[in-house]
């Protein structure tokens, strides 16, 4: 977890080296600068100021020059003297929840192909039981009827059509 401590102006005051990971800016970039410029918190952070009891959590997403997009998951909470109410500033917790968020997303694309599966395997079903039923009865009528030489040719033309229309749903 990266840990940030802002004064009650709202200016970093110290943090640690997994902030600045998460955050994915230099120290430069962060000490002393107000809370505004590297996450959007200020009205969490004047409410805990204002509320000594407050525990804010939020979810935000931040998008990086050519770093792509961050999920991080923020706690706030206020810093108080020792054995006082007073309140000196805040402590933000800040967890990187890029990869949970990524593989979120992946299971979900997942679970539609998985869906689009089962869905294309029910439609070739249900097409395919009444193909062979055609099948068969072509087959049939080829061998009870009398067929002259032209019929024979149209009922080969269906069952061939048949094999094809069976072959696209095996496909599909």
């Amino acid at each position: 977890n990266g840990l940030i401590t802002v004064d009650r102006s709202l200016r970093v005051a110290t943090f640690n080296p997994t902030a600045l990971e998460i955050l994915r800016k230099p120290k430069e970039e962060v000490e002393g600068r107000p809370i505004s410029e590297l996450l959007p918190l200020e009205d969490e952070i004047r409410q805990v100021l204002s509320d000594t009891d407050a525990v804010l959590e939020k979810e935000v997403k931040l998008s990086s020059e050519g770093k792509g997009k961050s999920f991080l998951g923020l706690s706030v909470s206020p810093l108080k003297e020792p054995e006082s109410s007073i309140t000196r500033g805040a402590v933000i917790i800040v967890r990187d929840l890029t990869l949970i968020r990524e593989l979120e997303q992946k299971v979900i694309v997942s679970e539609k192909f998985a869906a689009l599966g089962r869905l294309s395997a029910g439609v070739a079903h249900e097409i395919r039981n009444p193909l062979n039923s055609i099948r068969g009865f072509i087959q049939y009528f080829q061998k009870k009827l009398q067929l002259d030489e032209e019929d024979y040719r149209y009922t080969d033309l269906m069952l061939t059509e048949v094999d094809r229309l069976n072959r696209v749903i095996s496909k599909l």
